[in-house]
């Protein structure tokens, strides 16, 4: 049985990613990268209805501004985050939940302390056919999806975190 799991890290340059879980391995990862200038909310959300329809799981990222962003900065941060939820609200009602950056990083053995290439390298490892194609920006979208999967009983944690020896 196939399973989708999206996951979405908030923000003007987040992400959201789809991961597909077939009989406990990782079977199909699609992602879309949020651009206020490239990505409209109507391209978003008929990506979220009809190619991610009926997700298992749903993720996102619980964030929240830092005291070393400006006051533009963080309104421009929190308007980003609120219409992506929006969106997720609109396109997955009642099936969708928070996670905090620190709950997810530490489930998949991938703490970041601040440093965006672990995430970024730790989904490289466990990827590789895909690891080209691996960003800041997608990463986290992608492990976010991962851990989802995994809280769901899709995929076994440990198949996840053997691939990545880094850690």
């Amino acid at each position: 049985m196939k399973t989708k799991h999206i996951g979405i890290d908030p923000g003007k340059s987040g992400a959201a990613a789809c991961v597909t879980i077939s009989d406990g391995s990782i079977d199909d990862v699609d992602w879309l990268c949020f651009n206020h200038r490239e990505t409209s909310a109507k391209q978003i959300l008929k990506t979220f209805k009809t190619n991610w329809n009926d997700p298992k799981s749903c993720v996102v990222e619980k964030v929240h501004s830092s005291p070393q962003m400006g006051v533009v900065s963080s309104f421009s941060f929190g308007k980003s985050a609120g219409a992506i939820e929006v969106l997720v609200d609109l396109a997955y009602p009642l099936t969708w939940t928070y996670c905090s950056p620190r709950y997810w990083q530490s489930r998949l053995n991938c703490l970041t302390k601040g440093n965006k290439n672990v995430t970024r390298l730790a989904v490289k490892k466990m990827l590789p056919s895909i690891a080209k194609q691996i960003t800041h920006r997608n990463a986290d979208a992608i492990l976010i999806a991962l851990y989802g999967a995994v809280q769901h009983e899709c995929i076994d944690l440990e198949l996840i975190t053997k691939k990545q020896e880094l850690f």
